[in-house]
């Protein structure tokens, strides 16, 4: 009988602790997208009067996100291609609020961070033999 106490105990325990670290999980993946967009605000030196036109759209985004999301009537299929489109609608609206020069800016971390990816050197050649 104290065998059994003893594991259910100890199960519990693990449950508890594995659910304990899952916020930490999302916790930690925000902070990385907010301090991902401060150094690109920074890096691009993003005038307030940008940052705010930024801040108040990625806000009505994040609504029509969650709407999509949370919408039951849509099948995952029409869900993942909407939220792509506004993905893809978001990338325009940062691009139009940007100068030439910024876009540039962009441009070339875009690149750099594409070329020093760890999924890009990993990546299996594509030979074309299925």
């Amino acid at each position: 009988m104290k065998k059994i106490m003893l594991a259910a105990m100890l199960m519990l325990g693990i449950y508890s602790v594995s659910m304990a670290q899952a916020p930490a999980q999302d916790s930690t993946k925000h902070k990385r997208a907010m301090q991902h967009k401060r150094n690109l605000h920074k890096q691009l030196n993003l005038t307030q009067e940008q940052k705010d036109k930024l801040h108040a759209y990625n806000k009505d985004m994040k609504t029509k996100r969650d709407a999509i999301k949370n919408n039951q009537s849509l099948s995952d299929t029409d869900k993942k291609t909407q939220l792509k489109a506004l993905r893809e609608d978001s990338r325009k609206h940062f691009a139009s609020v940007l100068t030439d020069e910024q876009k540039q800016k962009m441009k070339e971390a875009r690149e750099k961070r594409k070329n020093h990816s760890p999924r890009t050197s990993t990546a299996l050649p594509n030979t074309g033999n299925s």
